[in-house]
Parts: C-alpha cells; structure tokens; sequence
C-alpha cells in the first residue's frame, strides 16, 4: 500500500485517531491524506513507522518543482520534539 489515504480506509482509521498516534494535529493529517500537504522527511518516517511500513517514507513525492513543502506543524517550527527513532 503507498498512500496514507488508502492505508486509513483500509484499516477504517480516522484521520484524527492517525494525527493522536503521531501527536500532530487533525488538519495536519488530514491535508496529508488528500495530497494538500507533504509531510517533512522526519514525519514521512514517523507516517512509515506508525503505519508499520504500509506507507513508506519514500512514498512521498517531491513537487512539480523538486522541493518538499514544508508542513506547518512540522517538529522544527512548532516546538514540537521529532518522533524518537528506535
């Protein structure tokens, strides 16, 4: 499976039950799944582990341009701490 989206459906997971297992806001999963957003690199593979690797970080696709947008929520610019890798 390579989309957050399709991964939600397939395990009938809300949006704002996936954003509490990440400690990211509702909006901010929600815009993922549409394609509104791209997650940073840290939180494609914070998607990639949560989901147990049915939504690879490599699944995200840079844009038109060549450059990740920049989810606002991200780690950096919330004061959020980045999940811990195991």
């Amino acid at each position: 499976m390579e989309s957050l989206a399709a991964y939600l459906a397939a395990q009938n997971m809300s949006c704002a039950e996936f954003a509490r297992r990440l400690g990211v806001p509702d909006s901010t999963v929600l815009r993922w799944s549409k394609g509104e957003r791209t997650p940073t690199v840290v939180w494609a593979f914070a998607v990639e582990k949560e989901t147990g690797g049915a939504v690879p970080a490599s699944s995200w696709q840079p844009t038109r341009r060549g450059a990740r947008r920049v989810v606002r929520g991200s780690p950096r610019r919330s004061g959020k701490r980045a999940p811990q890798s195991s």
